[in-house]
C-alpha cells in the first residue's frame, strides 16, 4: 500500500492556478534578512604595476608591461639584492649591474642558481615606480608568502 509524500514546499500555484506569493523564511515571528555584506577595510592605495614573465635559457627575463612605468634608461646601474626569496633591482651609482636594454633584464647567474631558478620558470613581476625598484618574484617567494597569509589568518590545519 502506497502512502502520500509530506509536502515540503507549498506548491507554486493555487488549485485555481493562480501564482501563490512565495513565503519569506520567519525565525521566532521575525522575516529573516540575508546577513549584511563584508566591509573592505581598506582601498588600494599603491602604484605598484604586476606582470608575469619566464626567465630564457640566458637568464634573461621580458618586463612588458612594466618597463616603461621605471623610466630606467639604457645603461642605467641597479643594485641587486634578495629580500624574503624575491630578487629586487633599484637604481644605484653602486650598482653591481647595468640595465642595458629597456624591456629586458639579466638575472645573475649566482642569482639564479641561490634561488634554483632555471630557464622556464615563470616569475611574478612587481613595477614600484615611486620607489623606482622592480621586484622579481619566483614561485619559492609567492608560496612563502601565501604560508604567511595562512598562517596569520588561521587558515592552515
Amino acid at each position: 500500500m502506497s502512502r502520500p509524500l509530506p509536502q515540503f514546499l507549498p506548491p507554486l500555484l493555487d488549485p485555481e492556478g493562480r501564482q501563490r506569493p512565495r513565503p519569506r523564511p520567519v525565525l521566532a515571528g521575525r522575516a529573516l534578512r540575508p546577513p549584511p555584506l563584508p566591509k573592505l577595510t581598506s582601498a588600494r592605495t599603491g602604484c605598484a604595476l604586476y606582470s608575469f614573465s619566464h626567465i630564457t635559457r640566458q637568464g634573461r627575463i621580458t618586463l612588458s608591461g612594466v618597463s616603461a612605468a621605471l623610466g630606467w634608461p639604457p645603461q642605467t646601474s641597479l643594485a641587486v639584492s634578495i629580500v624574503d626569496l624575491a630578487v629586487v633591482f633599484k637604481p644605484s651609482a653602486a650598482g653591481s649591474m647595468v640595465f642595458d636594454r629597456p624591456g629586458r633584464l639579466w638575472l645573475p647567474a649566482l642569482i639564479r642558481r641561490r634561488l634554483a631558478l632555471t630557464a622556464g620558470t615563470g616569475v611574478l613581476l612587481v613595477a614600484d615606480p615611486a620607489q623606482g625598484l622592480l621586484v622579481v618574484c619566483p614561485p619559492a617567494c609567492l608560496d612563502q608568502m601565501t604560508a604567511r597569509i595562512s598562517d596569520q589568518k588561521g587558515i592552515a590545519g
